[in-house]
């Protein structure tokens, strides 16, 4: 084992044995094997992240924490097995925004997100970054609107299809920015990219592992990011808040959630444990590597999280008239 990684997890475990557990013993976790549930394919930050917080957690419980990617159908085949997966811990499922979108953009799917799954902590998220062509006469957040103000209903901008955090982020843009920029959905966002930067689009939001290749090989011009604060990985790049948009804020979520069934004690300990290994500098910083930014959050504040995600992504979904494709 390489040295770098052999102080992570030694770390790791050293940080939970000399914690104090808040919340009463459960003798009957873990179970003899964990399978960590994305509903995604490989290769993704998010895919990487759980990956990397997976391998730790299976250290802490000394038992094999096994990722499974399951892709498709928006996540929803993912989703569905582990909402009835049994809830002693031995099935979760990693979510990001995506999960919540979906409970308002589907009429009929075959679980109930917010009831048949419960959450138990928030492990990172990314907030998007407003990119332009290379060759754009706009190359800042000020000339981009005062570009789309003289030419309404002229200036398109992509997304990963209708209702994606892409398309509903521009939406939101959109609306805080007061101007009229016409959709084009796209099946996969790394087609949207491709147009962008070919200049048949002309705006799109690419979160920060997606964008920042291409911005510094000098083939996107990034606008700014939908961020509270600068992003560590790209400190040259201003926040639209900023910029001129105070306060305005797009971020994907990506988190740990599990069959409601749960009991409260295996969902305090899996939230305690998950949110301690995520907190370790090493995994921060190989978190922040992804292009993602470390935000854990225990069981009860995911909660009010997953809750206030719901209540925007819902308004936000009715305003745009999305549908799922």
């Amino acid at each position: 084992m390489p040295p770098r990684r052999t102080f992570l997890l030694s770390a790791v475990l050293m940080a939970i044995a000399g914690s104090t557990p808040a919340f009463a013993a459960d003798t009957a976790f873990p179970p003899s094997t964990i399978i960590s549930v994305v509903p995604l394919g490989p290769g993704s930050a998010s895919d990487t992240v759980a990956r990397i917080v997976s391998q730790n957690l299976s250290q802490v419980w000394k038992v094999p924490v096994t990722v499974e990617n399951k892709p498709g159908a928006n996540g929803i085949p993912g989703t569905s097995s582990v909402v009835r997966a049994k809830g002693d811990g031995s099935t979760l499922l990693w979510i990001a925004s995506n999960h919540i979108i979906n409970e308002s953009l589907y009429h009929k799917l075959p679980y109930n997100g917010l009831k048949d799954l419960r959450p138990i902590a928030q492990v990172a998220y990314a907030p998007l970054i407003l990119c332009v062509p290379a060759n754009s006469p706009a190359h800042n957040l000020k000339e981009l609107i005062k570009l789309a103000k003289t030419r309404p209903g002229k200036l398109n901008y992509g997304s990963a299809g209708s209702g994606s955090t892409t398309h509903l982020a521009t939406e939101m843009f959109k609306d805080a920015a007061g101007i009229d920029i016409a959709h084009v959905p796209y099946k996969a966002i790394g087609q949207a990219m491709t147009d962008l930067i070919a200049g048949t689009l002309d705006i799109l939001f690419l979160s920060p592992p997606t964008a920042m290749a291409q911005i510094k090989a000098g083939k996107l011009r990034a606008i700014g990011a939908a961020s509270k604060t600068r992003l560590e990985i790209a400190q040259d790049i201003p926040t639209l808040s900023e910029s001129g948009l105070p306060g305005f804020e797009v971020q994907a979520i990506l988190g740990v959630v599990a069959p409601a069934s749960m009991p409260d004690a295996t969902a305090e300990r899996i939230s305690a444990d998950i949110v301690r290994v995520a907190s370790m500098p090493e995994v921060r910083q190989s978190i922040i590597q992804t292009g993602l930014v470390p935000a854990p959050l225990p069981l009860k504040e995911f909660v009010g999280v997953v809750r206030k995600e719901n209540e925007l992504w819902s308004k936000v979904v009715k305003a745009s008239g999305a549908q799922a494709d």
